[in-house]
């Protein structure tokens, strides 16, 4: 009797992690998931498929506010780096039919990534890679969103082994690098680019002369951008809000004034 009532309670438990279960991580070295794998070395890139066993929007909450995910880079109990996606327009996730979910790691920085039409490039998660010494360390990713438990749990979990040659924390750096610049290149939007046809679409110059911070925010996912003299970004004005870091104050200050463009959507960010 006594038995038989320890494999019912166990069975029970079984049933409820398993029920709990509402994605899982599936590794690999590029955007395709069949390149899967547990095992890489520094000048691999990452990429972590968060897969849903249903559509998103029957795991999520989806309301009235973007939606976003947060992951968290561990090795062993150390975080390395926390990183967030682009906010979702909840319409968007509400309808969608996907049921994968791309996180980049380590990005390429030649290729695009896309999810529910923004597009996304890693530079925390590079960054926190780049502080692990040489040899072989165990990686965790560990992912969650508000709009999931209101982020009170991580909705997957997943590691994989991860080895560090000499020239590792070097590469990892210049990968942050590049993956910025394409992304200040590239801009952060799926939507086509032609002014005539988005006009909220403008291309920011750095003409102050001098080394400018921007931070893009939309929903709860905030974007930072460095720009060196002469650098650009793209800015979608229909969406979000900036933000410029105040090197005297050390604080950001959200920008209120618009931009003034010429005939080709560009805008010098110091004669706002």
């Amino acid at each position: 009797m006594r038995n038989n009532l320890i494999m019912i309670i166990t069975l029970m438990i079984l049933t409820v992690s398993i029920s709990a279960q509402d994605a899982e991580i599936i590794f690999s070295k590029s955007l395709k998931e069949s390149d899967k794998a547990t095992e890489f070395t520094s000048g691999d890139y990452i990429y972590a498929h968060l897969k849903f066993n249903k559509p998103f929007a029957q795991v999520l909450n989806v309301g009235t506010t973007y939606v976003s995910f947060t992951s968290e880079l561990y090795a062993g109990s150390r975080l390395l780096a926390e990183e967030f996606s682009a906010g979702h327009d909840p319409d968007k996730v509400r309808s969608a039919k996907e049921t994968t979910y791309l996180i980049p790691i380590v990005s390429n920085p030649d290729v695009d990534l896309f999810n529910l039409g923004s597009k996304k490039f890693a530079f925390e998660m590079p960054l926190g890679l780049s502080k692990l010494t040489p040899g072989t360390h165990q990686i965790e990713l560990r992912v969650k969103s508000g709009s999931y438990k209101d982020g009170s749990s991580y909705l997957a979990t997943g590691r994989f082994n991860l080895t560090i040659g000499p020239d590792g924390q070097a590469w990892y750096q210049k990968n942050e690098k590049d993956a910025r610049n394409a992304q200040i290149r590239k801009g952060s939007s799926a939507r086509v680019t032609s002014y005539t046809e988005t006009t909220g679409i403008i291309t920011l110059v750095n003409n102050c002369g001098r080394s400018v911070w921007l931070r893009y925010a939309l929903g709860s996912d905030k974007s930072e951008y460095r720009l060196g003299a002469g650098q650009t970004m793209r800015y979608n004005t229909d969406n979000g809000y900036l933000e410029e870091w105040n090197f005297g104050t050390k604080k950001w200050n959200t920008i209120t004034t618009m931009f003034k463009t010429d005939a080709n959507g560009r805008a010098n960010i110091c004669n706002k």
